[in-house]
């Protein structure tokens, strides 16, 4: 189902990249060319407690992530932010390059203890600031708001869409998904699903 589909792509986070024709990615650029664009823009927001998340650069200092990511269940509390990182183009079990957060955001509306209600899954989002501009080495993709218009335009120019990201099957590096089915918008929220 479309809400089944939207939690786990919320789960791994990241992002659906749009590959449009003459794009020149490759299944074996994530695993062969980490610290290359897009592949070092995507990797792990990590934590001193252990555990990590998926993350994107957006801008050269900034990492979109889920907002539950930020979470400390065992604590009931929010992350202290001296205990986020982020490591950007993750191949194996070196990453290419680490940073620490300075500061993070989440939505004041999301609910962490709510993760049954559709409607909390549009504010499952989480802007970490970091100490260094990674992404002036590895690249970031940037933001934009993009309308119901704007997204049936998009998908008629692209090829396909890929979700990337790190899960608990695939610890060293991206695993990708080249088959990730972006259908719109669920329902009224602004969510693609």
């Amino acid at each position: 189902s479309g809400v089944i589909r939207m939690a786990a792509f919320l789960r791994n986070v990241l992002l659906a990249l749009a590959l449009t024709s003459g794009s020149g990615l490759d299944a074996a650029a994530a695993d062969n060319d980490a610290a290359l664009f897009p592949w070092g823009a995507v990797g792990r927001v990590t934590f001193t407690t252990g555990g990590y998340c998926s993350g994107v650069l957006v801008t050269p200092s900034l990492v979109l992530t889920a907002a539950h990511c930020l979470y400390y269940p065992a604590g009931r509390d929010w992350y202290p932010v001296q205990a986020v990182g982020f490591s950007a183009g993750r191949l194996g079990d070196a990453p290419q390059l680490q940073a620490k957060a300075v500061d993070y955001r989440t939505s004041a509306a999301f609910d962490p203890n709510d993760k049954t209600q559709v409607k909390n899954m549009t504010y499952d989002w989480g802007l970490i600031t970091l100490d260094r501009p990674l992404g002036e080495e590895v690249g970031y993709f940037g933001v934009a708001n993009l309308e119901r218009d704007g997204f049936a335009a998009l998908r008629e120019r692209a090829t396909g869409f890929v979700r990337a990201g790190y899960n608990s099957v695939n610890l060293k590096s991206a695993a990708l998904d080249w088959s990730c089915a972006v259908d719109g918008f669920f329902q009224d929220w602004e969510l693609i699903q």
